[in-house]
């Protein structure tokens, strides 16, 4: 997880095994991707035995057009084709990384398919959010059951706690997901990495954060156990090493 423009996408699509697929929910999210990448559509896995080294499928489709109501896009299609496009993968897997990017975007096609199934339930966040949670982490665990990498990319906010005159007292980066489940998120994954950048010499250096700090809570890494706490380039081979492909 990290926050938006800091190479998220870039160093897993990049370095991480091949074949790989990356299911794309961020319009421009494989911008900054210098390879080919070969776009597959929801129909295209049935049978698929050789992809390409680099493989994407988008699951979002058109939104509606834009309109006065203060309510999530009325969109079932686009959870409709997620569910299609992982079942698919669950049945017949022939790569060896796959990326869902991010798992942002898939939190919110949740929302708008639960917005049109029970509209009911939207003015109460305490009746929605909760279910919502509760599918994300199905998926990440359907998902994590398949014989390859697989890596959910997720976007951050700064959650800022104020004291009673405004001032701050504290902040933490915490990955934008609905419901409490953002508190445990980290218990879900083998590995939980924070990615950010920090100038180096003049330059904009990407980096992984393996530990938890005051700042960024919850993260860390069940192997390997000789992690330093910061990793730069933050690339698959400087993470697991060249044995773990």
């Amino acid at each position: 997880m990290g926050p938006p423009k800091v190479w998220k996408t870039g160093a897993v699509v990049s370095t991480y095994p091949r074949p790989l697929l990356v299911i794309e929910g961020d319009e421009g999210g494989l911008d900054g991707i210098v390879e080919p990448v070969t776009w597959l559509t929801s129909q295209d896995f049935t049978g698929l035995v050789t992809p390409s080294p680099i493989n994407a499928v988008a699951f979002k489709t058109a939104t509606s057009l834009l309109s006065t109501n203060y309510t999530p896009n009325p969109d079932v299609k686009s959870f409709d084709v997620f569910n299609s496009i992982g079942n698919a993968i669950l049945k017949n897997c022939p790569w060896k990384t796959v990326v869902v990017d991010p798992i942002t975007a898939v939190s919110d096609v949740i929302l708008s398919h639960f917005f049109v199934k029970n509209p009911g339930l939207m003015k109460d966040a305490r009746k929605w959010a909760a279910p919502v949670g509760l599918k994300v982490k199905q998926i990440m665990e359907a998902f994590y059951t398949l014989p390859c990498h697989v890596v959910f990319i997720m976007h951050t906010t700064v959650n800022r706690v104020t004291n009673d005159e405004g001032q701050v007292v504290s902040s933490t980066q915490e990955p934008v997901i609905y419901s409490k489940l953002r508190d445990f998120l980290g218990s879900v994954p083998s590995q939980f990495m924070y990615q950010d950048q920090k100038v180096v010499g003049g330059k904009a250096t990407a980096y992984v954060q393996t530990t938890p700090d005051a700042k960024v809570r919850g993260i860390g890494c069940r192997w390997p156990v000789s992690l330093p706490s910061e990793i730069s380039p933050p690339t698959f081979t400087a993470i697991y090493g060249k044995d773990a492909q």
